[in-house]
């Protein structure tokens, strides 16, 4: 199971800033292949979105970053590659467990009501068009324990009580993300979103949301290529872009 693209080039790090900061500074210097990826054992300053710290012990998690150049996607449309992430972490983690594995709105992974990975993309546009994507992704692998702040973190390990090789983990990543990312660009959508959905944490029952200053619970309706959210709160349909509204786990 090897990818013909996605991390045919790798470079590997004992520890960085930021893997995506970076794959951001080797790319100001020259184009680099699509499909490069940045490695390391340990981040000083992971970021995850709202300025959020992504923190994971060393030499026990994947932290990677990557770039892909979707010139083909409008960017009415350019959260479908958000969706194709979402749905190659939760194929890759479904080669280790049989646990339930849900995609949360907009860019965490979910099993057991706790986050086991995320990820952040930055988009570089260029006349109204999508000229590069850097993508940043953060999965617990082996590490058992977790400072008292993330009380709803969790690992692979932890789920399936085995070691996990995190080589052979990231050539199953790396192939998912290319053959989502091939679907994507063979316009397969629908069979994108069906995949997404199905994953969707909360889809089929009932999530708690901040909004507002309120907590609210309700249904989700669908979130579009643009990546909004639609809930109905109070007998109306409302659709919310990200970071407008939270989603609470459990």
């Amino acid at each position: 199971m090897l990818s013909n693209y996605i991390g045919q080039h790798i470079f590997r790090l004992d520890t960085c800033h930021s893997t995506q900061e970076v794959l951001a500074q080797l790319l100001t210097k020259k184009k680099i292949q699509e499909g490069a990826v940045v490695l390391s054992d340990y981040q000083t300053d992971g970021r995850g979105m709202i300025n959020t710290k992504w923190q994971s012990e060393a030499k026990k998690n994947i932290l990677c970053s990557l770039v892909l150049y979707p010139t083909f996607l409008k960017l009415d449309t350019a959260f479908m590659l958000s969706k194709c992430i979402s749905i190659a972490i939760t194929q890759t983690l479904r080669q280790y467990t049989t646990t339930e594995i849900y995609i949360k709105w907009p860019n965490d992974i979910v099993i057991l009501h706790k986050k086991i990975a995320g990820f952040v993309i930055a988009n570089s546009i260029q006349n109204s068009a999508i000229e590069q994507c850097i993508i940043g992704i953060g999965i617990n692998i082996n590490q058992l324990t977790f400072s008292a702040d993330l009380q709803h973190a969790i690992s692979l390990s932890q789920v399936t009580n085995s070691y996990i090789d995190t080589y052979q983990f990231e050539e199953k990543l790396f192939y998912y993300i290319e053959k989502l990312y091939d679907m994507l660009k063979e316009n397969k959508v629908s069979e994108i979103e069906e995949l997404y959905t199905e994953r969707l944490y909360k889809n089929n029952g009932v999530g708690i949301f901040e909004y507002n200053n309120e907590i609210v619970e309700s249904s989700l309706i669908s979130v579009n290529t643009s990546g909004e959210l639609s809930i109905i709160i109070k007998n109306n349909v409302i659709t919310f872009r990200p970071k407008e509204l939270k989603q609470r786990l459990g």
